[in-house]
């Protein structure tokens, strides 16, 4: 083994333990560890491993769909408040809401897109895996916590709500990752995530709708962007 695949080894494995560990970590201070963990993994990652693949002419056109593909969706999640109701969050421009959990996501979001980009470069299949896995537990990180876990019903939730959804979206992701880059992912997970930190009021619909419709959804957004 080279030099260099070790390396490449040696970062992908330090920042899927790092995320794991911060899974485990009580009272919703996980994502602000893994925040702090991943903003030197990321520079770590783009500084020290070469950067191999060139990305498809038509990152613009890309960049462009999934912008609006995450307006549609914020869009019509709100309109579906006119079916189901509105309701508080609890979230919106609270500074104790902006530092405990808007920095952080966007700081996850943005770090695990770059780290994804520089891994997925490498054309190794090993590494593919690693960076997928790197995204699907900082999807989880997120939107739960396993130290939140205290019956079946909290489990099956983050099984259900986070971690299905979170499957089949990286995939999706993995696949723009490649082509295109990390700018389309990025826009497209602040648009579809983090902007529902920042409104204090959301949708009604359950969750296990909006669950259904994420797992629908980036099939449909694939089979889209590949037709074109």
């Amino acid at each position: 083994m080279t030099f260099d695949k070790k390396k490449i080894y040696i970062i992908s494995i330090a920042i899927f333990v790092a995320l794991l560990v911060a899974l485990f970590i009580p009272f919703g201070t996980g994502r602000i560890v893994g925040a702090i963990v991943l903003i030197p993994a990321t520079i770590i990652a783009s500084m020290f491993i070469k950067k191999r693949n060139t990305l498809s002419i038509n990152t613009k056109q890309i960049i462009m769909i999934m912008t609006v593909m995450g307006i549609v969706y914020v869009t019509l999640y709100y309109l579906s408040a006119l079916h189901f109701g509105f309701t508080k969050t609890g979230y919106g421009l609270k500074a104790d809401i902006i530092f405990r959990l808007t920095i952080p996501i966007a700081i996850i979001i943005v770090s695990t897109e770059i780290v994804r980009y520089v891994l997925q470069a490498q054309k190794n299949k090993i590494v593919s895996v690693f960076a997928y896995l790197i995204c699907l537990v900082s999807d989880v990180l997120i939107c739960s916590n396993i130290a939140d876990i205290t019956n079946i019903s909290t489990f099956m939730d983050i099984v259900g709500l986070t971690l299905f959804p979170g499957i089949i979206y990286n995939l999706l992701f993995n696949y723009l990752s490649k082509r295109y880059g990390f700018i389309p992912n990025i826009i497209y997970r602040v648009l579809t995530v983090l902007i529902f930190y920042l409104i204090p009021y959301g949708s009604a619909i359950s969750d296990s709708l909006v669950s259904f419709i994420n797992m629908i959804l980036p099939i449909g957004i694939f089979y889209f962007i590949d037709s074109l």
